[in-house]
């Protein structure tokens, strides 16, 4: 009876296949590099945005870090609340905006902690807070969610680490996503072939409008929401749909709060809660209408006594159509008057008698915080 032998490969095989595998993989790697310059940038969190302003911070930190008032919150704080405002007003010679689109309590607690405070010392952090951010469940929050603990930048298990980590030395598993992409690499070739040795960068001026010297907003839009033209019940209908289907208060979002007051307290950080203005038809939509208004402020009333925070609920005045750009988002003119009404609560706070603050030179231009399109488009 014929008994096969197993193939057992010298030494000789197995020293040539690795050697081999090395060759090509130095090949590939020094292909990768010569073709990175004329590929899209690879996407390292959940939205563009958040690349943009990661960028941002890396430039104020080679700056030194510092930073007056710090806003962070999701849209409706990056709309809601000006820095060029703030700025204006004297509150603080240096306002930063670090707020991300649809951002939940929780995704903002691991924004501020593992990367934001990583970076900066704020001497006042400022939240802006709907009722909404405190829930979590809203489809638009879900997504977002998803999406921003799964990115490149954020993800905690080990592929994700090792991700980060093997991407600092290899362009080829860095641009991955673009080699993978045929389009995409037949535009490199068609780059290449035109002589257009300059590297392709997102357009960040397309999805976010400087509105100041120091940062940059979504939009700002200076069109004021009517309810009931086409336009207006379009956008009514989406923010009823994705942002106002689920309101109950959340737990997990209620205790992320606390653990940002935790934080902050622990580098002896004012910390201030301000809610944001909502439109008649935005708090008609919720489930429960006003109450669950109330029981937001009832919440956030009881964990600002717990961690010692100032909570400011919203003023009603500003609570009027001609503020909004959609039911929950303050256009220009909005976002001025809630900034004044801020200013308020900031000012007792003396940010300009603080080190970080009078080492700010308020004559100095910020474009040094802007970062340049190659480091947007190459960095994570």
């Amino acid at each position: 009876m014929n008994v096969l032998t197993p193939f057992i490969p010298s030494r000789t095989t197995i020293v040539r296949a690795v050697a081999t595998l090395i060759v090509t993989l130095l090949i590939a790697e020094g292909a990768a590099r010569l073709v990175s310059p004329y590929l899209t940038p690879p996407l390292w969190w959940y939205q563009w945005i958040a690349q943009a302003k990661i960028e941002q911070i890396h430039d104020v930190a080679a700056d030194g870090g510092c930073i007056g008032t710090l806003t962070v919150g999701s849209s409706m704080t990056g709309e809601g609340i000006d820095p060029e405002v703030l700025t204006s007003l004297g509150t603080s010679p240096l306002v930063y905006d670090a707020a991300i689109n649809s951002a939940s309590a929780e995704i903002v607690h691991e924004w501020l902690a593992n990367h934001v405070l990583a970076e900066t010392t704020p001497q006042v952090v400022v939240m802006g807070l709907a009722p909404i951010d405190l829930s979590g469940r809203a489809a638009e929050q879900i997504t977002a969610t998803n999406r921003y603990f799964s990115s490149r930048a954020v993800r905690s298990d080990w592929l994700g680490r090792l991700d980060r980590a093997v991407s600092q030395h290899s362009v080829l598993v860095r641009d991955r996503p673009a080699f993978r992409d045929g389009d995409e690499l037949i535009d490199a070739m068609r780059r290449i072939k035109a002589g257009d040795t300059g590297p392709t960068s997102v357009d960040v001026t397309r999805i976010l409008t400087p509105i100041t010297d120091l940062g940059y907003t979504p939009r700002r839009s200076q069109t004021t929401w009517q309810p009931d033209t086409p336009e207006g019940r379009r956008t009514g209908k989406y923010t009823r749909e994705n942002f106002l289907n689920d309101f109950r208060l959340g737990t997990d979002q209620i205790d992320a709060i606390g653990e940002i007051a935790d934080l902050l307290a622990d580098r002896g950080v004012p910390f201030i809660v301000a809610e944001t203005p909502f439109t008649e038809y935005a708090t008609d939509s919720l489930p429960g209408k006003n109450a669950d208004r109330v029981a937001f402020r009832d919440a956030m009333t009881d964990l600002a006594a717990e961690h010692d925070i100032a909570f400011v609920p919203v003023d009603p005045a500003l609570e009027i159509d001609e503020n909004f750009t959609d039911p929950i988002h303050l256009n220009k003119v909005g976002a001025a008057r809630f900034s004044e009404y801020l200013n308020t609560e900031l000012a007792p706070l003396d940010v300009q008698s603080h080190p970080c603050a009078q080492a700010a030179d308020p004559d100095e231009s910020a474009a040094a915080f802007v970062p340049s399109a190659e480091r947007v488009s190459r960095s994570g």
